[in-house]
């Protein structure tokens, strides 16, 4: 079962934090603009709601199988969701991925190949629910992992080296054409980072991934050589960090230096360009959530 939080207390009239129960699996998105949401039922489907079903002051409880929620089974799972800023359009993408539930202790592979795809979804909505407009599936090689920045005009996906079985070699940015003419994702970068699936700044801006270190990584840790003690016990341990990447000026930070055993994971960006994301201490067995104005300083620094 799904879970929303209401940390406004808006919700039910119950005070804050409230905890409703949605008939739901897993994933749940925000479109950026705050007009819905989606989340995958318990079939696996996506489906899409306003966001006036989470707010109905009277919820004591979300059922996404119900008008005015709308299923799609023609969409793939994973998806990113984007939204123009005149909320005349409505993005979504999926595709080709690895599974990635943060407890690997080791960065996600880059097992995408030559058949790897981007599927790309253009919705509008009518005032009442989303609507589908229309798909169409791309073949982009050796990419996958996609996300999708706030107004859905840039679609990042982890690239893998061709011909190298698992092996990640950065990023790739492709612009999105989802207002008029075809869907389509013309490639225009890359960013030399590993690491997860990317989040993206809502100004568009600055790009965030976590990723674990590894061997290559030892003169970053300011190490002489990939054998040091306590530089192979952060590769055997597991260590976890946060990268930031400007993609104005190509300018790359690490923004936090954790101990063996702790992993950042999972950055997300907020509306006013704080970045959030959990940090889990495997010998502590405890997890928390992060948040920082880094981003906002690197941007400041231009």
């Amino acid at each position: 079962t799904g879970k929303v939080y209401d940390l406004a207390g808006r919700i039910g009239g119950l005070g804050s934090r409230q905890e409703i129960a949605v008939n739901a699996s897993y994933d749940p998105n925000f479109f950026p603009d705050g007009s819905g949401f989606s989340f995958l039922n318990t079939d696996q489907d996506p489906v899409f709601c306003p966001q006036s079903v989470m707010t109905d002051p009277t919820a004591a409880s979300i059922d996404i199988d119900k008008e005015p929620c709308t299923k799609f089974t023609q969409m793939d799972q994973y998806l990113y969701l984007g939204a123009t800023v005149d909320g005349s359009d409505y993005v979504a993408a999926s595709g080709s991925h690895v599974n990635n539930d943060g407890r690997s202790a080791k960065d996600p592979s880059g097992a995408f190949s030559k058949n790897a795809v981007l599927d790309l979804y253009r919705m509008v909505n009518d005032g009442r629910s989303f609507q589908l407009r229309e798909s169409r599936e791309l073949n982009i090689p050796y990419e996958g992992d996609w996300a999708l920045s706030p107004s859905g005009s840039l679609a990042v996906s982890r690239w893998s080296a061709s011909g190298v079985p698992n092996s990640q070699a950065g990023y790739r940015l492709h612009e999105v054409n989802g207002a008029t003419g075809p869907l389509r994702a013309d490639l225009v970068g890359q960013v030399c980072l590993r690491g997860g699936k990317a989040s993206v700044s809502y100004d568009e801006t600055v790009l965030a991934v976590h990723h674990f270190a590894f061997a290559e990584d030892f003169a970053e840790f300011g190490y002489a050589d990939a054998a040091a003690p306590a530089f192979k016990q952060m590769v055997a341990a597991g260590t976890s960090n946060i990268y930031l990447a400007d993609l104005k000026t190509g300018r790359r930070q690490r923004i936090t230096r954790l101990e063996p055993g702790q992993w950042a994971l999972f950055p997300h960006f907020r509306s006013d360009g704080w970045l959030y994301f959990l940090i889990h201490d495997a010998a502590a067995k405890r997890t928390y959530v992060v948040a920082t104005d880094a981003a906002l300083r690197m941007r400041a620094a231009r």
